[in-house]
């Protein structure tokens, strides 16, 4: 009878312990935030959530904090944005034994694009010539993201690159616009006039003479046909042997002058 009850004892210390073991395995309190990372731009909020399983909400006590203040602060959860950087965001539960559980999210804090200005509100360029580059500045300077990106809005007109050089195709309009990566509500444009250039002016005589007080008329050929403006400025090298307006000379004296022809679409021509 004394060995059936000592063996009977032993097994019920046995299934005592086990079933203390299993208890303290599966029903320890914890504590889970509902972010591991967070980016949020300098005085902007963001919320953070916790969760506590297998304790009494009435009997415990949480303290948010974070590990640097001048970065981001927190209140209850909210998490406020303070200057660019990285901060460590803390939920600490106190359990009534004094035990301690904590979760943390890790904030990095953003200064936001405020506006871009380009070195250019217009630009006019020519086919066949070389294109030009828009430069551009973010604001504020001390910015965290200071890429844009560029469209053009027809790119049968002019083209546009990563590094904002625009390139003429063909005569025409467009629009080239410097879009924040960072915010693409804020944008910049400049407006690109592609035109089709005066390539040469000739004249229909090589020559022409004039008795003083005398006029005539020069017929300047511009090419191409289709140049976009075909407005030309008349000069002579001395007005005192030869004036010209419009391609009509007056001869004043005797004597020879050149008589010059130049496009006015600024090509050069």
């Amino acid at each position: 009878m004394k060995k059936w009850f000592s063996f009977l004892l032993v097994c019920l210390c046995l299934g005592c312990l086990f079933a203390s073991v299993r208890a303290e395995g599966t029903d320890q309190p914890t504590v889970t935030l509902d972010r591991e990372e967070v980016t949020l731009y300098r005085e902007r909020a963001v919320r953070l959530t916790a969760t506590v399983t297998n304790a009494d909400l009435r009997t415990v006590r949480v303290i948010w904090s974070s590990s640097d203040e001048s970065i981001a602060t927190v209140s209850n959860g909210t998490v406020m944005g303070r200057d660019e950087g990285s901060t460590v965001i803390t939920c600490t539960v106190i359990l009534p034994d004094g035990t301690e559980i904590s979760d943390s999210c890790l904030v990095e804090v953003l200064i936001p694009v405020s506006g871009i200005r380009l070195s250019a509100d217009a630009l006019t360029l020519f086919v066949g010539r070389a294109g030009e580059t828009v430069g551009y500045t973010v604001q504020p300077e001390a910015a965290s993201n200071h890429e844009v990106r560029w469209v053009s809005s027809d790119e049968s007109v002019a083209t546009v690159d990563a590094t904002g050089t625009v390139t003429p195709h063909k005569a025409g309009r467009t629009t080239v616009t410097a879009i924040s990566e960072d915010d693409p509500g804020k944008k910049a444009n400049v407006a690109v006039t592609v035109l089709q250039p005066v390539t040469s002016i000739t004249f229909r005589e090589e020559s022409m003479e004039l008795a003083a007080g005398k006029t005539g008329k020069l017929i300047a050929l511009i090419e191409p046909e289709n140049a976009s403006y075909q407005r030309v400025s008349w000069s002579s090298s001395d007005a005192s042997v030869v004036s010209v307006q419009n391609g009509v000379l007056t001869a004043k004296k005797q004597g020879t002058a050149p008589v010059t022809c130049t496009a006015e679409d600024g090509s050069g021509a």
